[in-house]
């Protein structure tokens, strides 16, 4: 029997970019944001998926993928998760086995950054769930309108009780990358952000070594 075939799917050009590393997937050059192996494909697209109609033709390959992952960071709402704990919410797709150090859960998705404890527990008590995303719902009814479920994987950068500055997401475009004069300008003008933003990229830091470790997981458990 043949081994599976995997597509991951991430927002962000750093979250592509580390988990890339963390499956020695090598980048393919015909195509700037996808990395390739024999069983593993990965693509950027975009933050709240922009630019998922660049995986249709990958859709159309033959042999099809067997399972298709939407993995990055995002924002907890259950106050039970802490910084770099992984979350996986199945949907209508078959979960893998129990893998140590993933939870099961539900993930909802925003259109905007639920920046507030206040924002994220009245979001909680509406949908009952235990984290938030940009992508999930964009991606996951892109791919059941094909016939295709969605394995949805996240680990958290920020946790229920943490704000964040709504602003931090305009500082990057929309592959994650940062936009240094905007960026540069923001801090000049809000020096004392600074302190925040760095405690926000070791947490992100930290949520994607947890994300990619779980990812290798998760994979070989099929």
């Amino acid at each position: 029997m043949s081994q599976p075939r995997f597509l991951i799917l991430t927002a962000l050009l750093p979250e592509a970019q580390t988990l890339a590393t963390a499956l020695s997937l090598p980048r393919v050059r015909e195509l700037r944001y996808c990395w390739a192996g024999p069983q593993i494909t990965l693509v950027n697209v975009g933050l709240r998926a922009t630019r998922l109609a660049s995986i249709t033709p990958l859709l159309a390959d033959t042999p099809s993928f067997q399972h298709i992952i939407l993995a990055g960071i995002s924002g907890a709402l259950s106050p039970g998760l802490a910084v770099g704990d992984v979350l996986l919410d199945a949907g209508e797709a078959s979960p893998p086995p129990a893998i140590a150090g993933v939870t099961q859960g539900k993930i909802c998705t925003s259109t905007e950054l639920i920046a507030t404890p206040a924002a994220k527990a009245a979001l909680r008590a509406k949908t009952a769930c235990d984290a938030v995303d940009m992508e999930g719902d964009t991606v996951r009814a892109f791919l059941a309108a094909r016939g295709l479920g969605l394995l949805h994987l996240r680990a958290i950068s920020d946790s229920a009780e943490q704000a964040l500055d709504p602003r931090f997401v305009h500082l990057v475009d929309d592959r994650g990358r940062p936009r240094i004069g905007r960026a540069v300008a923001f801090l000049l003008s809000h020096p004392g952000k600074m302190a925040e933003l760095l405690r926000l990229q070791r947490a992100t830091q930290l949520a994607l070594s947890k994300l990619g470790a779980a990812l290798r997981l998760i994979i070989a458990a099929y």
